[in-house]
């Protein structure tokens, strides 16, 4: 083990203390615990970003062979209308409402 010096100001000494004391454990335990834990955060998130840029990027395939530009894809009007077009109720030749139906 090694000792560290540590400064502080009084409000975070105070709030140190205070959860050390709730926990029932020594102030230097309480700091060893939050900086083990920070370690293994950032050990974790290092492996997931690892394991991540392992994988080759998808390739996707157009339907139409080409990809959309942007303005096609932030196109909100016709966003709204694809929207409008999959929850309105489907109607038949004949002009009647067909949801629910099979």
């Amino acid at each position: 083990m090694k000792n560290i010096t540590v400064t502080l100001d009084e409000k975070m000494a105070a709030w140190l203390r205070q959860n050390a004391a709730q926990r029932g454990i020594s102030v230097s335990r309480f700091l060893g615990d939050l900086v083990h834990e920070r370690m293994r955060e950032a050990r974790d998130y290092n492996e997931a970003k690892r394991r991540f840029f392992t994988h080759k990027p998808i390739d996707f395939e157009w339907a139409d062979g080409h990809r959309p530009t942007r303005e096609e894809i932030n196109d909100r009007a016709r966003a709204r209308e694809d929207l409008l077009r999959e929850t309105s109720p489907r109607k038949d030749i004949a002009g009647k409402d067909t949801a629910g139906e099979t």
